[in-house]
């Protein structure tokens, strides 16, 4: 009974994210987890998936701004367990991004390449075991974007419980970045800048009962430096302007930087129940709460119900997500005043620091034909009342050695 329910709490690992708001992330991607080797000595798995996100705009969230954004990401991943104390992984990945305010870039003659950005990464990590069920981690990474470069590193640790029955997980995970300073109107006078983050995360997986588990995580980050997003604009606006052709509704309005405090901290608290209700088929409620010191609070609920379509071949995790946050303090839908001195020391505009909620629904199915091949399909849409609606998924594939 007990595997079986690890098994399906395993189902979960990969689910796809809701929107990328500012609640979601306290804690910068790709933070490790504790892990042991799955598999018996010697065997090694491939994975490759390729992911996907789009919205569109038509003057939803900022209505100075188009932001139809498109992402597509392939994700390659091969893992090897060496022996029964080692074993170790490489990942890497390429993001290709498409967005209008990209596109906004290149129509200044210093910004040639900036119609399309792209983000290389690469991360090596090993797992190490102490103990009957204790295990150490860590990783070392690095990436590269159009407008930044980053090394990244993490720590783990993980012990299991004499009766195999808990988990207690702790990671520590560093992101330095350098960024290159490019606004709005293409300008790189400011040069680079750096960001520095900081989190980390507990865990605690415990078995309950013989049909329901839980899972709690409590994530602390701490960053400092270059915050804003840089091509970021704020529009000050008063009757006297003449209509801006450069906004996407030619309001009548001036556009300068966005700014934002150089600290930032973030917490979230995260808990997942499961209840079993028969082989493959599953229940469970999750809930988030997210808070920082720039004024953000957010709550998201998350059922999700799993069920085997065809029995050890099949099955479908159904998932439904309710999210929610309050606007960051210095963000203002509209800046009044005819010179900069008109603006506060911080100001923001962007729709991912506003107050909004969103409802988002998915599927994921999960093959595993005969053999060591399986494959995922999973899809998913998101319904905000900023209008900025999307949908996002992922197909994956892994063959085991």
């Amino acid at each position: 009974m007990l595997l079986r329910i690890l098994a399906l709490l395993a189902l979960a690992v990969a689910a796809a994210r809701g929107a990328r708001a500012q609640g979601e992330e306290p804690t910068a991607p790709g933070a490790p987890k504790s892990a042991s080797n799955w598999g018996d000595p010697g065997t090694k798995r491939f994975s490759a998936q390729l992911g996907f996100y789009h919205h569109a705009d038509d003057l939803a969230g900022n209505p100075f701004l188009d932001e139809e954004l498109t992402v597509i990401e392939p994700v390659l991943v091969w893992d090897s367990n060496v022996s029964e104390n080692f074993g170790h992984s490489v990942t890497f990945s390429y993001d290709l991004v498409s967005s209008a305010s990209i596109e906004r870039l290149s129509e200044f003659p210093e910004q040639s390449g900036a119609s399309g950005d792209y983000y290389f990464g690469l991360d090596y990590a090993a797992r190490h075991r102490r103990g009957e069920g204790e295990w150490i981690g860590w990783l070392l990474g690095a990436s590269v974007e159009y407008d930044y470069q980053s090394l990244h590193f993490g720590a783990n640790y993980s012990k299991e419980s004499d009766d195999k029955n808990a988990t207690n997980s702790f990671a520590l995970t560093g992101y330095f970045d350098a960024i290159d300073i490019i606004r709005f109107d293409g300008a790189q006078q400011e040069g680079t800048d750096n960001r520095f983050s900081l989190a980390g995360t507990y865990n605690l997986f415990q078995v309950l009962t013989p049909t329901w588990a839980s899972d709690l995580s409590a994530t602390l980050a701490l960053q400092s430096g270059f915050l804003e997003t840089a091509y970021n604009a704020v529009v000050l606006e008063d009757p006297s302007f003449p209509a801006n052709p450069n906004l996407a509704n030619t309001a009548q309005g001036i556009e300068f930087t966005e700014e934002l405090p150089d600290t930032r901290v973030r917490a979230a608290l995260q808990y997942k129940v499961r209840h079993y209700l028969s082989p493959g088929r599953a229940v469970e409620m999750g809930a988030r709460v997210y808070g920082d010191d720039w004024g953000i609070m957010s709550l998201a609920l998350e059922p999700n119900y799993y069920l085997p379509l065809l029995a050890d071949r099949v099955s479908v995790r159904l998932r439904y997500r309710y999210y929610t946050q309050t606007e960051a303090d210095d963000f203002e839908e509209h800046f009044l005043g005819t010179t900069i001195g008109d603006l506060p020391e911080f100001r923001t505009q962007d729709a991912e620091l506003a107050a909004f909620d969103s409802h988002g629904v998915g599927a994921r199915f999960d093959f595993a034909p005969r053999g060591k091949h399986k494959w995922y399909f999973d899809l998913n849409y998101s319904l905000r009342s900023d209008d900025l609606d999307g949908y996002f998924g992922a197909i994956g594939y892994s063959i085991s050695f």
